[in-house]
């Protein structure tokens, strides 16, 4: 499918000029001790948390696909090609979405922070530099051909700043980086991320609600047939076969009063209006039926534990977000004190990537 994102331009102002591109030019002035500890521990975090964080966004693709299917089904039913034709792909124009525009700006960061690994070794950027220079003139190649009037300052300034990386930096240069790049890293990429969670929860309470509302039907029809079928047995009977099946099915009814949508399943109740049929037959009919609902409240929970699990999970990935932050302000911090800082961060937060991906586990295996 061709179309062109309008708003990636400013995606790119916000996940990418705000954050390294234009900040990298502050590598030029100041000098100060590096906190080389708070810089070790935040990029061993980032690297974790990018680690996740790019998992999750990979789900959250994979849901706006699953949206869209649902959202318009019958018509991609309707209009299935019949033919692939490679050279249309070849010259049409691939826009950059939403998707790619995350990914991109977890990657050009983790560009960012291996510069900063180099530098504080004393050892060469070019490499690293040339990445991070690539990384972000990718986004110029990427099909915002109508956008190429605002890309192309983009493209000149990277090339003057890779002229003046590839003359040789100093250490105290990292120093007035750190304390320019930090804060907007804080302050729009890291609290942008955290706003996406919400967005991801809303894409994947939609479709959990729309499959429990499948089965919610599924299982309202079956109980229908079952109210049917028994309030044809003489009340003698009820009492002892009936009755028994009646209140297995609304104890398993309460289990899961609470649904996606907020509404929960009524109580089973039948009225004493004997009528002439065959008991036996219709026992049986009542117990195959039995079996059925349970089948299917069984599904309606799994439902909702995993939109549990997922909310969890998204918790999980917002606390490793915040400590990230915190881990980002501390070594901020510690060029600015122009020393070091005892910091209990690193244990938590080995504690807090444990229970994510503990959390993680258990969605995919519930919902998937």
């Amino acid at each position: 499918m061709q179309r062109i994102v309008t708003c990636s331009y400013n995606c790119l102002l916000l996940f990418l000029r705000k954050t390294t591109l234009f900040s990298l030019i502050f590598f030029l002035t100041a000098c100060s001790i590096v906190p080389e500890r708070e810089f070790s521990n935040y990029r061993h975090i980032f690297e974790q948390v990018q680690a996740i964080g790019e998992e999750v966004i990979i789900d959250y693709a994979a849901a706006k696909k699953e949206q869209a299917w649902l959202k318009h089904r019958e018509e991609f039913q309707a209009a299935r090609k019949d033919i692939f034709e490679s050279k249309q792909l070849l010259m049409s124009t691939v826009a950059i979405d939403d998707i790619a525009i995350r990914l991109k700006a977890w990657k050009v960061l983790g560009s960012y922070n291996k510069i900063l690994t180099q530098l504080i070794a004393g050892k060469p950027v070019e490499a690293e530099t040339k990445n991070l220079f690539d990384e972000l003139l990718s986004l110029s190649m990427s099909g915002l051909r109508d956008a190429a009037a605002k890309i192309s300052p983009f493209a000149s300034v990277l090339d003057a700043i890779f002229v003046e990386v590839q003359k040789g930096f100093k250490r105290r240069k990292i120093v007035k980086s750190i304390e320019k790049v930090s804060p907007i890293i804080n302050s729009q990429l890291i609290v942008n991320m955290k706003k996406d969670s919400e967005l991801f929860y809303k894409v994947r309470y939609g479709i959990n609600s729309y499959y429990y509302q499948q089965l919610r039907v599924d299982i309202s029809r079956h109980i229908s047939a079952f109210v049917k079928l028994a309030n044809l047995i003489d009340p003698r009977t009820q009492n002892y076969e009936v009755y028994p099946l009646v209140n297995t099915l609304n104890k398993r009814l309460e289990q899961i009063a609470t649904s996606p949508t907020g509404r929960g399943f009524k109580p089973i109740r039948l009225s004493l209006n004997a009528g002439k049929t065959k008991r036996i037959l219709v026992i049986s009919q009542l117990q195959l039926l039995k079996t059925q609902i349970l089948m299917l409240l069984d599904q309606a929970e799994q439902k909702n534990r995993a939109l549990e699990a997922y909310s969890e999970m998204l918790t999980a990935y917002v606390r490793l977000l915040s400590q990230m932050d915190l881990s980002l302000r501390i070594m901020q911090h510690a060029t600015q004190i122009n020393g070091t800082e005892s910091i209990k961060l690193g244990e938590e937060f080995e504690i807090s990537l444990i229970k994510m991906r503990q959390a993680l586990l258990y969605y995919q295996k519930t919902y998937h």
